[in-house]
């Protein structure tokens, strides 16, 4: 029980749109609402964000910003010039900001997380010009809001070791602090998907929201080897949320020139607290990033005791945003995510040894009781504490 008194904490939670944002910050204020209650905390959120508005505690305030447009470049640059007044009224002492960007003008201390790091990467990926546009743009104002924050959070060594040097920050303002998961708030029955295929039929599972990050169209053409090669009989369910219209158009046509159309299913984004089902019924849990920050779905698929195969960036170049052997260690398989023959290979070799198999689920879920929700927000808290005292 964290006992030392700091004053008001605010979150601004309004960039949280995606699954991965959305399952971070309900299950941070759960754990917060547990451990601390010294301090008082405000949560800045839309009333359209309501999954996150449902999970704000009782004991936080909720300040409900409601007249924003959805246009993240509208949001941003009211962030930057309105927000300071909100924290102001609300005589904030700590902003924590997330999605790399915070208010410049804040009129306390910040504690930044940058947990996006497509806007640095080097991988050339085919991004629409507006994503193009909003790499750049995002990627000044992380800039500056590095350097404005008093502390800077990252979700793991790698993207902490890399971004230290891209954005010359000074190793004492910066930390990793894991991202946790909790299995236990996972229970909601979903209401699509065929729920009987759910726990009858076999198929490859990838939690990711629909962006060329993600890399889904190599998953595909992997999946297609899978079936050729190694005659696997069941289906890739494919659940997340489309960012990129563009990018989901190009799989659909990739699904049908493969003649994938009824073995390739896109659920869409499903609610946090269903997403459990759709793990518990995989065969294996596959997630080929060429960039992540962390991976909120492979730590779930392991605590769900899913064998999980993910992408090796230890097969490229120092240059490259995957860490999944800092996060999985033995407890996943892994594969070259720019070849699809790896990714069908590395899939198979799960399913054909039981073995195995058997050993990657055990792995993963002792693996998984590494990354708890309580230990991410007693970190946090003592970041607040430290950075309130200076």
């Amino acid at each position: 029980m964290v006992k030392k008194k700091i004053k008001n904490i605010a979150f601004n939670a309004l960039s949280a749109q995606g699954c991965g944002g959305v399952s971070a910050f309900i299950n941070l204020f759960a754990a917060l609402d547990k451990i601390d209650n010294a301090n008082s905390y405000t949560v800045y959120v839309s009333v359209k964000q309501s999954e996150i508005v449902a999970a704000i505690p009782d004991s936080f305030k909720r300040v409900s910003i409601d007249y924003l447009i959805s246009n993240p470049f509208a949001r941003i640059l009211w962030e930057q010039i309105v927000f300071p007044l909100y924290l102001l009224i609300n005589r904030t002492d700590i902003l924590y900001s997330v999605g790399n960007i915070t208010s410049i003008l804040a009129p306390c201390k910040v504690v930044l997380f940058i947990e996006n790091v497509n806007p640095y990467s080097l991988v050339n990926i085919k991004w629409s010009m507006s994503e193009v546009l909003r790499h750049k743009f995002r990627k000044w104002l992380g800039w500056l809001s590095a350097k404005r924050a008093n502390k800077v959070r990252f979700p793991s060594n790698n993207a902490k070791g890399l971004l230290i040097k891209m954005l010359n920050l000074p190793k004492n303002k910066c930390i990793t602090i894991y991202h946790g998961w909790d299995g236990n708030v996972l229970t909601e029955y979903p209401n699509k998907y065929r729920n009987n295929a759910l726990r009858l039929e076999n198929y490859i599972l990838s939690v990711a929201e629909i962006a060329p990050h993600k890399n889904l169209c190599t998953l595909i053409e992997g999946f297609a080897v899978l079936i050729k090669e190694y005659n696997y009989p069941g289906n890739l369910l494919i659940v997340g949320g489309v960012v990129c219209e563009d990018y989901f158009s190009k799989l659909k046509a990739l699904v049908v020139r493969l003649k994938l159309s009824e073995r390739v299913v896109f659920e869409g984004r499903v609610k946090h607290k269903g997403i459990g089902f759709y793990y518990r019924g995989a065969d294996v849990f596959v997630l080929p990033s060429v960039e992540e920050s962390f991976g909120i779905p492979v730590i779930e698929a392991m605590g769900f005791g899913v064998p999980v195969a993910v992408s090796d960036g230890t097969l490229l170049n120092e240059d490259y945003f995957i860490p999944f052997r800092e996060i999985c260690g033995d407890a996943s398989d892994y594969f070259d995510p720019f070849d699809p023959n790896s990714i069908a290979k590395s899939i198979y070799m799960i399913i054909s040894n039981r073995e195995y198999r058997e050993q990657l689920i055990s792995k993963g879920i002792k693996r998984a009781e590494n990354y708890r929700w309580k230990e991410t927000v007693t970190s946090l808290v003592k970041i607040f504490s430290e950075v309130c005292e200076k």
